[in-house]
């Protein structure tokens, strides 16, 4: 079970919330989640999103409560795959790969907050993975097969 809240401006409602029912439906159908996704302005950060852990309701240690910021006024397909892959980042947070101990970010028992953003292995593992995932929820979602474009 989970709970999502989204606000902001110039992205799809019905897609927002697609794309979250399937990949938490698919890959975290036991955890209760409380997942806030904001689209805004990201442009000054040269960033298209960022998947937080909300401290101001839960636990550092085993995190259930996520704030996802996305740049605002996407074009559709840059969108869903943006949204998959800060749910991958969502994903790695809640399975214990990617944790926060005294400030630092570790994956894995690696520290990333250290590491070049390119070669950081949650953002790698995200990057890798989100494409065929994108294609996994366009052919379930369609039933058309879009992954040999």
């Amino acid at each position: 079970m989970y709970h999502l809240q989204h606000c902001g401006y110039g992205y799809n409602k019905s897609t927002c919330q697609d794309i979250v029912d399937w990949f938490i439906t698919k890959y975290l159908p036991r955890h209760k989640l409380w997942i806030n996704i904001q689209h805004r302005g990201l442009k000054r950060e040269h960033a298209y999103g960022f998947c937080d852990i909300d401290l101001q309701f839960g636990d550092i240690h085993r995190p259930r409560d996520f704030t996802i910021d996305l740049q605002s006024h996407m074009c559709p397909i840059l969108y869903k795959v943006t949204l998959i892959h800060e749910l991958i980042h969502l994903r790695q947070w809640v399975r214990g790969q990617l944790i926060s101990r005294s400030g630092r970010v570790t994956w894995d028992g690696i520290r990333v907050s250290d590491l070049d953003y390119a070669v950081q292995p949650h953002e790698i593992e995200a990057f890798d993975n989100e494409w065929p995932l994108y294609w996994d929820y366009m052919y379930d979602t369609t039933g058309e097969w879009y992954g040999d474009e």
